[in-house]
C-alpha cells in the first residue's frame, strides 16, 4: 500500500509541477483533441523531443 501511494504522490506532484511550469490546466476542452489532458500532451511534446534527439544524432 505504501509503494501505491508513494507512486500516486509522486505523479500528483509532477502533474502539479508540469501545470506550473507549463501555465496549462490539468484537464482542458481549450485544446484541440488528444492534448486536453496536461499528461497526454506531456507525452506527446516529449515523444517529439526523443524523435529529434535521435535525428541529430543520426547527423
Amino acid at each position: 500500500m505504501a509503494t501505491s501511494m508513494t507512486k500516486l504522490t509522486v505523479y500528483a506532484f509532477g502533474v502539479v509541477l508540469l501545470e506550473l511550469l507549463s501555465g496549462r490546466k490539468p484537464i482542458s476542452n481549450e485544446y484541440p483533441k488528444g492534448q486536453e489532458s496536461l499528461v497526454m500532451w506531456d507525452r506527446e511534446i516529449d515523444g517529439l523531443n526523443e524523435q529529434l534527439e535521435e535525428d541529430v544524432k543520426a547527423l
